[in-house]
């Protein structure tokens, strides 16, 4: 009885103890789910809304896969990967087969692509106005080859005095300035007394750098090397009238200049016809040696003195202007040549033709005059060069060379973009491609490669097709005029 007496306050005392552990507020009947020591546990959604999902066993996903609309699904998509696998592959098959199958090799410095254009500082009206047309410069040429400096005195000045006819140092710099906004390259023609021996076409009396001492060309190359920069290259041109190649590397090892300035020969010194000077054919190839055997020329056709018109036969001009542009290295186009400058009747020798400013005006907004037409294509021939980069650096093989064919120069190799370079030097018209029984033989190089029957006419200096169009032609239809040349782009072999 005392345990029991013992046990009643003990059961008091935990009862107040579990009470204390229940909430004050109790739940409402049915609002809360079941309680374990004071605390509700509330039922989730999903046993509250009865049994979980478990899922489709294999039948009944079987049976929902084989329904018409899960069906057209699957064979909808399926046509639509296939569909666009193709895509894809007919688009690449597209691209490689319209993309060139092969670059074009060969350094791409700017002097060849846009070739330069040679003009003594006086015939721009003073040193001061140089650079008032360096615009009409820059659309014929990338480099301007400000020269010669003519000194009247015979004795050879110190070359650490300062040439009066570029100005001040001060005017200079501003003729820079403006040749590069306008992307041109300028070029100082500072050895006056070899311009005779070198640029004419009258005899000479040094064959390189055998009047030139050693130490005059190393100061040359020290300065050229030290002042030269990715952006500002700096280059030492030498002029010569070597052709042979193997002559013309021996001179480019030992003087380590980085151009050679020549002169194109215009062969025998007179026609037997009208009395004046024609392009011999076989001189074309001679030239393309020079290109072959890596040696960077420089060369022009006639000089600041002899210009085109005064060279050649009428119409003959438009020839050397293509033969001027389409042929590889560095061109050099002097002075007044693209608009038919005549030299002065009668003029002594050292007398340069004054540039007519005036009328270049009338002539640059264009015309059906033959000046008209020679600076059109000449400007065509720049932009053709900066564009196509197998006329600028591509390769270049005579296909042939005769008075009855004429001269067919291919430019570019393989597989690639390939031009026909087609002149006429003569009097008389001509079909190169008329079937004949007995075929010239190409000058030099390997055999040339068969021509595809149909081309496309990029030039002509007859009549060229407007800028950005081409015109299809027949190879066996071509005739040649007199004096005519034609610039034709060959489809890829």
């Amino acid at each position: 009885m005392d345990a029991d007496v013992e046990a009643a306050p003990r059961d008091v005392e935990l009862s107040a103890l579990e009470a204390e552990k229940q909430p004050m507020a109790s739940p409402e009947s049915g609002a809360a789910g079941p309680e374990k020591n004071g605390l509700v546990k509330a039922a989730g959604t999903g046993e509250a809304a009865g049994p979980k999902f478990t899922g489709l066993g294999k039948e009944e996903l079987l049976r929902a896969a084989a329904a018409p609309g899960w069906t057209r699904a699957r064979a909808a998509l399926l046509a639509a990967f296939w569909l666009g696998w193709l895509g894809m592959l007919g688009a690449a098959v597209a691209i490689v087969a319209r993309a060139p199958r092969c670059h074009v090799t060969g350094s791409a410095e700017w002097w060849r692509s846009g070739g330069l254009y040679r003009a003594p500082p006086e015939v721009f009206g003073g040193k001061l106005q140089v650079r008032d047309h360096l615009d009409y410069v820059a659309s014929l040429a990338g480099g301007l080859l400000l020269g010669p400096l003519p000194h009247h005195s015979t004795a050879d000045p110190p070359l650490e005095e300062w040439p009066p006819q570029l100005g001040s140092e001060e005017e200079l710099r501003g003729v820079l300035k403006t040749a590069k906004e306008h992307g041109l390259q300028v070029l100082v023609e500072l050895n006056h007394s070899a311009v005779r021996n070198h640029f004419s076409n009258g005899p000479t009396r040094s064959n390189g750098s055998s009047a030139i001492k050693d130490s005059v060309l190393a100061e040359f190359r020290n300065i050229t090397e030290q002042w030269s920069t990715d952006e500002t290259p700096r280059l030492l041109v030498g002029g010569t009238r070597l052709r042979d190649p193997s002559s013309l590397q021996d001179l480019l090892n030992s003087t380590k200049v980085s151009l050679v300035l020549g002169v194109l020969p215009l062969g025998p010194p007179l026609d037997s016809q009208n009395g004046q000077t024609v392009l011999d054919p076989t001189h074309v190839a001679q030239l393309l040696q020079l290109s072959q055997g890596g040696v960077p020329v420089v060369w022009s056709v006639g000089t600041p003195w002899k210009h085109l018109v005064g060279l050649s036969p009428p119409l003959a001009p438009q020839v050397l202007l293509l033969l001027w542009g389409g042929l590889p290295n560095a061109p050099t186009l002097n002075y007044g040549d693209e608009v038919g400058l005549m030299d002065p009747q009668g003029a002594g020798s050292d007398q340069l033709t004054p540039m007519p400013w005036t009328e270049l005006k009338a002539l640059q907004e264009g015309g059906n005059s033959s000046q008209a037409q020679l600076l059109s294509l000449s400007r065509r021939l720049r932009a053709m060069r900066k564009k196509e980069k197998t006329l600028a650096v591509g390769g270049a093989q005579v296909l042939w060379a005769g008075p009855d064919r004429g001269v067919a120069v291919l430019r570019g190799a393989g597989a690639g973009e390939r031009f026909l370079l087609l002149l006429n030097p003569g009097a008389e018209s001509l079909h190169p491609f008329r079937p004949r029984s007995e075929v010239a033989t190409p000058t030099t190089g390997p055999t040339p490669p068969p021509l595809p029957p149909r081309a496309r006419l990029v030039l002509s200096t007859h009549g060229s097709p407007p800028p950005g169009t081409e015109t299809p032609v027949e190879m066996a239809e071509l005739q040649l005029q007199p004096y005519e040349g034609l610039l034709l782009r060959l489809p890829p072999q």
